[in-house]
């Protein structure tokens, strides 16, 4: 039996030797291992077992190295392993100290000092790609050859030198201590000019590329950037170039925060071209990470047109936070940065996702100015295709407003303009809001058309999160239509899905749908109650308002149902509160509740008044700020669509047309015990029904 790190090719190819390829342990394979030598000391620190084995890289030599460390100084295992998350002592830790033949390093040189060296130099290389994984053409832009053919053929060398894993989608990997040999050895034997440049080449080669695929988001905005490259895959279609951007996502944030340093040119570039895939897909967990560095670079060396957009950037991510007034200023440094700089596509973008913002806190004048003027800015400068967004969100405001027929030309013209370029991300969305239009307005085989329409979008577009949303319209489309089993089972699958998702509120809403379409379908109190509670729970965790009153409003109805009349009235009344504070129109099944012969007991439509909106950032024009908008705070995101932040109304609001002025309004302060009665007949009627 003849053992080695090489394959043993021409052993094989000259005397017939069968070859046996062991890869690296498995985790269970580790686990026996490490616990074999480690012995009761693994159960009691099972965590930094676990982490252990992975430091290691379940490489069997690692890990006895490791536990012979354990045995012979007075380390705990999490203390061993905190220390092994120091890449660059990493592999001294891993050294048995008395034969420089038993240690992970002497290893590994005796795999790298036989390799030619344009081979030798592409192991190197890897050790200065910022990511973990890469494809050929990423190594070729490294190498800076034009040649794919050579870089396979090094690829080959070092795959049967075992110093580099292909994965089954054909791109390249080195585990964790390879890639901290990689870069040692990168940093001992090429100069930081030599390195630099490596990087540079990489970051051309990934702005390039990146700015083709994203013109199939951005059709009209993203011109050619960076210098042109020799090897690059093909982005014909919508699906490659998004295949190709979700495959290099990870690595497109590290090597743009990589080059922030040396390169900070590159750095704002990219974070500038990826922009638009983040925002259409609301990748905000990456947004935020990439963006973060941009906004630094950018202040550092004054770019305004990427500090706006780092600005913006963090407005989504509040906003999806529910944090409108950190949002808000996020969004209005934003526009002033774009406006100084003379950027208008980037000024209508940003009015785009603040007039989102106006109508979701119930200003809907704010909003619609906002919106009108981005949909204007694109068309001034001939980007018709890109004011189906704002066109698109207008329509949304309106439906959030309970005003479905005022929705309804905005919503077909954007669709239109979708339609007529044939853009996925804006056929989906103008899809999708024309099926809540046609809801409210009771035209449900139309509603159950582009729902669908968009369900095949949203399978095909390569954003996940966008079925989702879609399963949840559509079961409230079927519950209008009083097919309850058709609506749970829709809920169900979105509620499914949604939990894939946090920090987003979409599993909120399918538990408020589910608990929604069970209460119609005639079920037991308990499964109502549950489903609501849990939505609660969610929405609240969330600060998602309007979603807790609508949970309210489902357990008000439940404590009713069962006589308990003061708890079914703190339900309402909380949920009351909440859309007056939103100054969001009420579901019609709520506000039957409040009914009379008389009229609608409905709080006033009124602008928010000032102590609600105290402590709100000022609007586009108003006072100078002295302080800059802030950052995001830590945490998981998720992903999260600004539809979302609509449909939170319109999907569980049941309307056949705009509310009509009622003969008598009271308001909640007229709703608490230590108000006067209401001394005319309709007030009297409302207090009663109330009570």
């Amino acid at each position: 039996m003849v053992t080695s790190r090489d394959s043993l090719g021409g052993l094989v190819a000259r005397e017939g030797a069968q070859r046996v390829h062991l890869d690296r342990m498995s985790t269970g394979e580790a686990h026996r291992l490490i616990t074999e030598l480690l012995g009761d000391r693994c159960g009691t620190e099972p965590e930094a077992t676990e982490q252990l084995i992975e430091r290691c890289a379940r490489l069997p030599l690692a890990l006895r190295l490791a536990a012979e460390r354990i045995r012979e100084h007075p380390h705990d295992l999490a203390a061993l392993v905190a220390e092994l998350a120091d890449e660059q002592a990493r592999l001294d830790l891993l050294d048995s100290g008395d034969d420089p033949d038993t240690s992970v390093r002497a290893v590994f040189y005796s795999s790298c000092r036989g390799l030619a060296p344009e081979a030798a130099r592409l192991f190197r290389l890897f050790g200065v790609h910022p990511g973990r994984d890469i494809d050929v053409y990423g190594l070729t832009a490294l190498t800076g050859g034009g040649d794919l053919r050579t870089t396979r053929r090094l690829l080959d060398t070092l795959k049967r030198a075992n110093l580099v894993d292909e994965t089954a989608d054909r791109r390249y990997v080195l585990h964790d201590l390879l890639a901290t040999y990689a870069a040692e050895l990168a940093n001992t034997t090429d100069t930081p000019a030599e390195r630099t440049a490596a990087l540079a080449r990489l970051l051309d080669y990934y702005l390039r590329t990146t700015a083709q695929a994203v013109r199939f988001i951005a059709p009209n905005e993203i011109n050619e950037v960076g210098p042109p490259v020799t090897a690059a895959p093909d982005l014909s279609t919508y699906d490659s170039a998004l295949r190709w951007l979700d495959a290099e996502r990870a690595n497109l944030v590290r090597a743009a925060e990589a080059a922030a340093q040396d390169l900070p040119a590159r750095t704002t570039s990219l974070a500038r071209v990826l922009s638009w895939y983040f925002d259409v897909g609301m990748y905000l967990d990456e947004a935020k990470q990439l963006q973060g560095k941009a906004l630094d670079t950018a202040r550092e060396h004054g770019d305004l047109v990427a500090e706006g957009i780092a600005l913006r950037t963090f407005g989504l991510v509040h906003l999806c936070a529910h944090r409108l007034s950190e949002a808000e200023q996020c969004f209005e440094e934003s526009l002033a940065l774009h406006e100084k700089a003379g950027a208008p596509i980037y000024q209508a973008t940003t009015l785009n996702h603040l007039g989102a913002l106006c109508g979701f806190a119930g200003r809907a004048e704010d909003g619609i100015r906002h919106l009108s003027r981005s949909a204007g800015l694109f068309l001034e400068h001939d980007q018709r295709l890109m004011a189906q967004w704002p066109l698109t969100t207008l329509g949304q405001l309106h439906l959030r407003q309970a005003q479905p027929e005022r929705a309804l030309p905005h919503l077909q013209r954007a669709f239109a303009i979708a339609d007529g370029h044939d853009y996925p991300p804006g056929r989906f969305k103008t899809s999708y809001a024309l099926a809540g239009a046609y809801r409210d307005i009771g035209r449900y085989r139309d509603a159950l058309d582009c729902a669908h329409r968009a369900l095949d979008i949203a399978r095909c577009s390569r954003f996940p999160v966008l079925e989702v949303q879609t399963m949840y319209r559509l079961g409230t489309i079927h519950l209008r239509l009083g097919d309850y089993e058709s609506a749970l089972q829709h809920h169900r699958q979105a509620l499914a899905a949604a939990r894939d998702f946090s920090g987003t509120q979409l599993e909120a809403m399918a538990l408020n749908g589910l608990a929604e379409t069970h209460a119609a379908a005639g079920a037991p109190a308990e499964v109502i109650r549950q489903h609501h509670l849990d939505a609660l729970a969610s929405a609240t965790n969330l600060g998602a308002r309007y979603e807790q009153a609508r949970a309210h409003a489902g357990l008000g109805d439940v404590h009713e149902r069962q006589g308990e009349h003061d708890k079914a009235t703190q339900h309402w009344q909380q949920a009351l509160t909440t859309y007056h504070d939103l100054r969001a129109p009420k579901p019609r099944s709520f506000r039957k509740r409040s009914q009379t012969p008389e009229g609608e007991r409905v709080l006033p439509e009124t602008r928010p008044d000032a102590a609600w909106w105290s402590d709100q950032p000022s609007r586009i024009g108003g006072r100078q700020r002295t302080r800059r908008a802030p950052r995001p705070q830590t945490g998981t995101v998720g992903r999260c669509t600004l539809a979302w932040l609509d449909t939170v109304a319109s999907d569980s609001r049941t309307t056949t047309a705009p509310p009509t002025e009622p003969r008598h309004r009271v308001g909640v302060s007229d709703l608490r015990p230590d108000h006067p009665p209401w001394t005319d007949r309709a007030g009297c009627q409302n207090a009663v029904r109330w009570a």
